[in-house]
């Protein structure tokens, strides 16, 4: 939501939703263009290297498939007896996209095949941040409102992580995070 209320200030067409289902992210915005693919993306969940899920179904109190989702370099992941059905970046077109911000542990996390924010740029955004480590809820939430503090007034990706970082300890792994692309 504090995402949401930021971008709307400096005159960006916002939306959020606390709890996508499957349609929702692979939809479109008004204009017609993919929902990936705006401007600016901030995707707060739970990450791996190659994936952002949203447990949304949990919030729903049901196994629905529509809201066991998320965005991802794949397709489709099988996780233990749930089936998680992701939206593809490869499937979006993305080079309209300036940020992509993947609030999540391990989603610049180094590895044999490109990470979510490595793999954003390579298909098209112009820049990307995720993390490398596990990160807290907390930390999460009180980063990022520092980081859209300064983004929204004009500071550069690099400037506003940088600016965020300033309230943790050196050894919070909120600070590992990755900028990929122009930073």
């Amino acid at each position: 939501i504090n995402a949401h209320n930021v971008f709307e200030e400096i005159g960006y067409n916002s939306e959020f939703c606390i709890v996508p289902s499957y349609n929702y992210l692979n939809g479109e915005n008004p204009d017609g263009t993919d929902r990936l693919g705006s401007s600016i993306v901030f995707l707060d969940g739970h990450g791996e290297f190659d994936h952002i899920r949203f447990e949304s179904f949990r919030l729903q109190g049901t196994d629905d498939e529509q809201y066991n989702t998320g965005v991802s370099t794949r397709e489709k992941e099988i996780s233990g007896d749930n089936e998680s059905e992701y939206v593809s970046i490869k499937s979006k077109n993305v080079e309209d996209t300036r940020l992509m911000i993947f609030s999540a542990c391990y989603t610049a996390e180094p590895n044999d095949e490109a990470n979510l924010t490595e793999y954003a740029v390579r298909r098209g955004a112009e820049t990307a941040i995720g993390w490398r480590d596990r990160i807290s809820e907390q930390a999460s939430a009180d980063w990022n409102e520092r980081f859209l503090e300064k983004l929204s007034i004009g500071y550069s990706v690099e400037e506003a992580a940088e600016y965020a970082d300033e309230i943790f300890a050196s050894s919070s792994s909120i600070l590992d995070w990755v900028i990929e692309g122009n930073e």
